[in-house]
Order: structure tokens, then C-alpha cells, then sequence
């Protein structure tokens, strides 16, 4: 049986990468964030045993250069995680735009509100699969823990037919798509095309000269929340960092069972009606703006599979829905939370929004009847 109790001599990199090669050997398929709590250090610091191989360790702390050079790749996949969700964007970068302590991505397809002061390490990595090099921008706190990743895709961007794609991951490290589940964009992430070079010069520029596979974090490191107020922020990211302030509170107007989150998409789904779907790491908010269409569930996890956007939602993890109501400009804004079973939001939902006639009546409309649909239970503080 493997041993998988590191002691804290035992995290020196060429051990720490023999014990992740062994624990490969009898789980080919593990990710590397699920590795990396099974050998008990955090994902960066697995990550990093493979620079000089694999992986190459970027210069830190000038993270605005380094992500106005994304925007020369032209389409890539963006992905935002926690916990229960995977929130994946296709699209194109643009440079970003400082707004107070947080940064905004406002480029085709893909938006972005970054908290870039508290982002601590970023590597480039590429990834050997059947399919030819994936490759990957990674961006880590100061726990060690993934902010956002950044995946190379072919030009120009094609709608792919979904597909499965358990059992073809052999390397460990993240997928694009949490393993055994299907993405629409999988094809796109493992074919690079005329972007790669722009990768490699992008790449050489920011390669830091420290290129160890060992990775020192601070004894502490930022804790949330970290969307505190900022009246500098355009409109929209006014409403939804403000949503997903509130969903850090723990506080909601209603709280209603997981289980009609399945059929409430359905609904939304068969309306084509346009929605914002959020996500958010410890120093990243990604946002996806439009309907959704393509629903699918696989094991514990409930599927969008759409040309350019995928959400995985693990449902095991989700305890109870929340309705948050809050006031933007004297008018009313509603979102449904998503929440664990200690109270922590994993994604929230909500309508569009005019700056003169407020919130989407048939928005509202759809989380009445949610509403109505089931008794609420107590509201959790």
C-alpha cells in the first residue's frame, strides 16, 4: 500500500516528485490539486518539483505585464476554481484595467476581476497527453493554492462537439475539465496553433532566473474576503462584485434545497434566457454572460457543456441554495448562491440588468417561482 504520510524532511522536491510519481503509479488519472492534498503540501509546491523539466517558474509580482502579454495569444481558455466549481471561459484576453487594489479583464468572452495584489507565483507549464503538449499559464496565492490558469487553444475558435474524456490524462496535472467528466472545448485546449509562439516569447520574457524545484511560502497568507468596495469599478462589476460580497456573508433572503438547482437550469436553459453565471477563487471573480443550452450530468457532477463556456459543479458539495436581494442605484438586484455545508458560496447566478429599467423581469420572474417551489428553510447567518 502506498505511504502517502510525508514528514516535513520528506517535502525536499526530489522526494516530494518521487512520492507524486508513485502515487501516479497506482491512481493514473489523480489531478495534481487532489494529489497535492493527498501528499499534504499545496498545489504549487507539487507543481514546482517539475521546473527543469516541464515546468518553468515566471518572475512574480509584475502580474499586469505578464497578463497584457496573454492578450497576444489570442483564444484561450480561462479557468477559475474552488472547491465544487470549475468555471472554464473561451475567448480572448485584453489588457488589464486597474480599478483601486483590483484589477479587470474585459477582453472577448472572457471577464475577469483580479485581486492582484494578493497573487503570489505563477509557473508556465506544459503537459505531455495523447493529444500533443497542453500548455498553461498557472497563477497561485501565497498559500500555494490555484488563483487562475491560463490554457493555450488552437485558432480560430471551433465549436466541438462534446465528448468524454475519462481515462486520458497520465501526467497528474490539472485538466482543463475535471477528469471523467466531458468538456466542449477539450479539442481546442490540446491542439495549439499559430498562439504557440507567442506563448514561447511571452514565456522567455517573464522566466524567472530561480528556476529550483523547491518553492518557499510565507508562514501566512491573505485571507478573504477580498472584493472589498470599489466605487472606481465600471457598473456591471459593481453589481457583481457586490453579489459575491454578499455571498461571502453568509446571509440571504431565502434558502432553498440543492436539489432544485437541476431542474431551475433546465428552465433557464429552455428559455435561452441570458444569465451571469459567477465563480471565484481566494483572488480571482470569473464571469460568464449569456444562456445556456447543453446540460449533462456525469457521477457527482452537473455539467454546461457550451461552445465557450463549461461549469462543473460538484454536487455532493452543494448544501442548499441561497437568494441574496440587494439594492444597486436605488433599484432591485436578486442572486441565487450556490453554498457548501459551511456556509461558503461556490458560484452564484443572476440576471441581466439595465441601467434604467433595473433587473430582467423574467429573471425575476424564474427565481420567484424557485421561491415558491419549496419551503424555505431558516436563513443561515
Amino acid at each position: 500500500m502506498l505511504n502517502t504520510q510525508l514528514t516535513q524532511d520528506a517535502t525536499a522536491p526530489d522526494t516530494l516528485k518521487a512520492a507524486w510519481r508513485e502515487l501516479l503509479s497506482c491512481r493514473p488519472h489523480l489531478r495534481i490539486r487532489d494529489a497535492a492534498a493527498t501528499l499534504g503540501v499545496s498545489e504549487a509546491e507539487l507543481l514546482a518539483t517539475g521546473c527543469g523539466d516541464n515546468v518553468i517558474r515566471l518572475q512574480a509580482g509584475d502580474w499586469p505585464a505578464l497578463l497584457s502579454g496573454v492578450a497576444a495569444l489570442g483564444p484561450v481558455m480561462a479557468l477559475t476554481r474552488n472547491a465544487a466549481a470549475v468555471h472554464e471561459k473561451t475567448g480572448e484576453y485584453a489588457r488589464p484595467q486597474a480599478h483601486g487594489r483590483l484589477a479587470i479583464v474585459a477582453g472577448r468572452r472572457i471577464d475577469l476581476c483580479l485581486a492582484l495584489s494578493d497573487w503570489y507565483c505563477a509557473y508556465a507549464v506544459s503537459e505531455a497527453s495523447a493529444d500533443g503538449p497542453r500548455r498553461s499559464l498557472q497563477f497561485f496565492g501565497a498559500d500555494g493554492e490555484a488563483i487562475h490558469k491560463i490554457y493555450l487553444l488552437s485558432q480560430p475558435l471551433k465549436t466541438v462537439r462534446p465528448e468524454p474524456v475519462e481515462g486520458r490524462t497520465t501526467s497528474g496535472l490539472d485538466e482543463p475539465s475535471p477528469n471523467g467528466m466531458p468538456s466542449s472545448n477539450r479539442a481546442g485546449v490540446i491542439n495549439q496553433g499559430a498562439n504557440i509562439q507567442a506563448y514561447r516569447d511571452l514565456v522567455e520574457r517573464f522566466r524567472a532566473a530561480d528556476q529550483s524545484a523547491r518553492l518557499e511560502l510565507p508562514a501566512t497568507a491573505p485571507g478573504a474576503p477580498w472584493l472589498n468596495p470599489q466605487p472606481e469599478l465600471p457598473a456591471q462589476w459593481q453589481r457583481w462584485t457586490a453579489l459575491w460580497r454578499h455571498a461571502e456573508t453568509r446571509q440571504a433572503a431565502a434558502c432553498l434545497p440543492a436539489g432544485l438547482f437541476r431542474d431551475f437550469v433546465g428552465q433557464l436553459a429552455q428559455a435561452l434566457l441570458p444569465i451571469h453565471i459567477l465563480t471565484a477563487s481566494r483572488a480571482a471573480l470569473q464571469v460568464h454572460a449569456g444562456p445556456v443550452q447543453n446540460l449533462r450530468i456525469t457521477g457527482p457532477w452537473f455539467n454546461i457543456l457550451d461552445p465557450q463556456f463549461n461549469l462543473h459543479l460538484n454536487e455532493t458539495a452543494i448544501d442548499h441554495l441561497a437568494i441574496a436581494e440587494l439594492a444597486f442605484r436605488h433599484q432591485r438586484f436578486s442572486g441565487l448562491l450556490l453554498r457548501d455545508g459551511a456556509g461558503r458560496t461556490v458560484a452564484a447566478l443572476c440576471g441581466e440588468f439595465d441601467e434604467d429599467a433595473g433587473e430582467s423581469p423574467p429573471w425575476r420572474d424564474f427565481l420567484a417561482a424557485l421561491q415558491r417551489s419549496a419551503s424555505p428553510r431558516p436563513t443561515q447567518v
